[in-house]
């Protein structure tokens, strides 16, 4: 589809039918996410992707009981990377190190160290949970220009969905759950403020 036409059909599917993804696009949308931009270029997300109808079900009341998690051919839960930028963390160096020339990244480095290490935890939650927003967006508009519907959700409880996906919260929050599938009904026409109400140009 033209991405006009994609950015104007997508909507957020509250209900699914049971047809399934073909691996084959189920591997885009995942590719849509990892191909992703993030601040510092540190990609801090990991996805995991829920096939298994026993899972989905336990993640139903993890999401306030909302139906199509469970219906969805799969579930994506974007989780946002803590270990990785914890304090004494040498991610950020060996991550510039391996992908920037020697000068570049000896320069950079106690620049980008000192930006994260004045966040404290909350800061840095906050920060890498909206590198996965991006990842989310590219993946939805990604999918619907396959033709599979999905539903951005920031409706759950982060500590049930870690529990169901027995994932540390030390290690990881969660970002997103996002049901990816083909919707059993029409989204209602989209509607959005008019051009002149959320755009100034200087």
């Amino acid at each position: 589809m033209d991405f006009m036409n994609v950015m104007n059909e997508r909507f957020a599917a509250k209900s699914f039918s049971d047809e399934k993804i073909s691996k084959e696009n189920l591997d885009k949308v995942i590719e849509f996410g990892r191909l992703s931009p993030s601040s510092l270029g540190l990609e801090p997300w990991k996805f995991v992707v829920v096939s298994n109808q026993e899972l989905k079900d336990k993640l139903v009341p993890a999401c306030f009981g909302q139906t199509q998690v469970g219906q969805a051919s799969e579930v994506v839960i974007i989780l946002n990377n803590r270990k990785n930028f914890a304090e004494g963390s040498t991610f950020l160096a060996d991550t510039f190190n391996a992908r920037l020339p020697e000068d570049i990244a000896k320069k950079m480095i106690p620049t980008y160290q000192g930006f994260l290490d004045n966040m404290d935890v909350s800061q840095k939650d906050d920060w890498s949970k909206r590198q996965c927003f991006i990842a989310a967006a590219n993946m939805m508009t990604g999918a619907k220009s396959l033709g599979i519907d999905s539903c951005p959700m920031e409706g759950f409880v982060e500590d049930k969905v870690l529990e169901v996906l027995d994932v540390d919260s030390k290690e990881f929050g969660v970002a997103m759950v996002i049901p990816f599938g083909f919707a059993d009904k029409p989204g209602y026409p989209k509607t959005r403020f008019p051009v002149e109400q959320v755009v100034e140009f200087k």
